[in-house]
């Protein structure tokens, strides 16, 4: 009787440390196992590895010397400066950092014809850091060469005056309260002669600005 208890008493113990020993080793093998299924294909793998270099999504920061968070607190801003044939100057309200109602005169050369006047109202809008799109309204006067008189040799001007539309693209690079910019190029139209079948096309070029924002 008593060899029996001892031999179940051996086998229950055997059967305990067996138990333990399997508990211990799965608890050991399990994080490995799953980070080999996560490396193995799984869906959630592909999103998190591509070509052996982990994929992270990209941070939303800005950073502090930035144009765009200089220009954050902002309301005001004035600028001008030469530009191919023409200078202008310029005043902006910011309803945002990247977002400004402009009022805009510049004096533009002409090739042909005297300088002209040009008034425009417009709204600029900052895309990524510097780069920006700008739409006008805007009325032009001037004068163009009507005839040249043969008998005395003097050119003989007409008076022009045109409303459209003006397009332009550029870039403004802030530092602190200071800016400095290209408008790279600019396109007017004239609406104001559609009903007599010819539309105004003018351009402008390279209009840089050096200004301040307060």
């Amino acid at each position: 009787m008593k060899t029996l208890l001892r031999l179940i008493f051996i086998t229950s113990l055997i059967t305990t440390q067996v138990q333990s020993a399997s508990l211990l080793t799965s608890n050991t093998t399990s994080p490995t196992l799953k980070d080999d299924q996560k490396h193995a294909g799984s869906k959630n793998a592909q999103n998190r590895f591509y070509d052996g270099r982990e994929v992270v999504p990209r941070p939303n920061i800005i950073y502090d010397d930035s144009s765009e968070y200089l220009r954050a607190g902002k309301k005001y801003l004035i600028s001008g400066g030469p530009g191919l044939l023409s200078w202008s100057l310029n005043a902006g309200y910011f309803v945002n950092p990247n977002r400004l109602y402009t009022l805009t005169f510049a004096n533009q050369g002409e090739v042909l014809s005297p300088p002209s006047n040009f008034y425009a109202v417009g709204l600029k809008q900052f895309f990524d850091n510097s780069l920006f799109l700008v739409g006008r309204l805007a009325y032009k006067e001037g004068s163009r060469i009507k005839y040249e008189d043969s008998i005395i040799g003097n050119e003989v001007f007409d008076e022009t005056k045109y409303f459209g539309i003006e397009i332009g693209l550029g870039n403004t690079w802030n530092w602190d309260h200071w800016l400095i910019g290209c408008e790279w190029v600019s396109i007017f139209s004239s609406f104001n002669n559609i009903q007599n079948k010819y539309v105004v096309v003018h351009f402008r070029g390279l209009s840089t600005h050096i200004g301040y924002m307060f």
